[in-house]
Parts: C-alpha cells; structure tokens; sequence
C-alpha cells in the first residue's frame, strides 16, 4: 500500500459504510483506502467485535494486513488463531502477518508466538490456511523453518481463487529464505 493522506471523517465513514456493503469491488476499495488510514484502526477493531459476515470480516483483516506499523499485529495473530473464524479470514490474517514479520524483532515473545502458530497451521484442514501460513514463514526469513517448509512439498491442494498449490507456494518461501541468507552473508 502507498501511504496517502488520512481520510476526512466523511471519507473515513464512507468507505467504513463500504466495507460491510455488499458490493464486493467496493469492499475491496473501501478496505485499500482504510488500510491507509491510520485513525481507522480503532473503527476497524470495533467492526470485528459484531460483524458476522465473513465477506466483511475478511476485507477488515485485509485491512488490517496492509497497515503501516505493527499496531494490527495483535489482532491479526488474535483472528488467526481463532479456529471459529472462516477459513479465508484465517488464511489473510496469516498474510498479514507474513508481511510484518520482517518488522518483528526476531527474538520477541509475538514473533515466536506467531511462528508456532503458523507452523501449527500447516496441517490445518484448510488450503487456504496452510498456503497462507506457507507464506507467512516465508516472509520469516528464518532458515531453522526450512525442514518445516519442506514438508508441503507434497501439498497438491490449490486453494480456491488462489494462484498454485501448497506445494508451489512451499518450494517459492524456502527459495526465499535461500536467497534472503545468502544476501546477508558477510563477504
């Protein structure tokens, strides 16, 4: 996401309208422009708290992956380890956290947290959870996950609306751990 400026509260009210209205391409835009937004963040929280639906409850979490910061980790790691939650909501909560465990501190009680967590979910009965959790360590850039990752090597799975299998998106994290170590070798 680009960092535009913060909505007006006539935008920012708007585009919450949007993202729990049933037109799915404006969810979509509504949870960009929101992701953006840093002052929407307690909004998008209080959303979670009653909306059902989990069309919306997922363009809140995609929201919430895009963010700016850390300040969505918690409750992504929260709605990821939630089994009640749908499995797409899940499996973006798992995106979201793959993109900010570059930003994590390695050594941190979260980032552990979310690591066992998402090596848990590798046997998860949703394809959607386990390539999205395949991501996520990915993201990691820790080599001690690849012996973890190799074991989805064998996943065929292609989860709906999603580009490859299991396996295609296991063999793309380990050739980036790879790549990522031999980068910061010293020389």
């Amino acid at each position: 996401m680009t960092t535009s400026p913060i909505l007006s509260k006539r935008q920012r009210a708007r585009a919450l309208s949007e993202i729990c209205g049933d037109d799915g391409v404006a969810r979509v835009e509504a949870a960009k422009k929101l992701a953006a937004d840093p002052p929407s963040f307690s909004e998008l929280r209080a959303l979670l708290r009653h909306e059902e639906r989990e069309e919306t409850r997922h363009a809140i979490a995609f929201a919430l992956s895009w963010r700016e910061g850390l300040q969505s980790w918690a409750l992504l790691l929260r709605l990821f380890l939630d089994r009640r939650e749908s499995p797409m909501v899940r499996s973006q909560a798992a995106e979201g956290l793959g993109y900010m465990l570059g930003r994590k501190r390695k050594g941190t009680l979260g980032f552990q947290a979310a690591v066992r967590a998402l090596i848990a979910a590798l046997n998860d009965p949703s394809p959607h959870v386990r390539y999205s959790s395949v991501f996520a360590l990915g993201a990691s850039c820790e080599r001690r996950l690849i012996p973890a990752l190799r074991r989805k090597l064998t996943d065929r799975a292609t989860p709906a609306g999603f580009v490859g299998t299991v396996a295609a998106q296991a063999k793309e994290a380990i050739e980036a751990i790879q790549m990522n170590a031999k980068r910061s070798r010293p020389r």
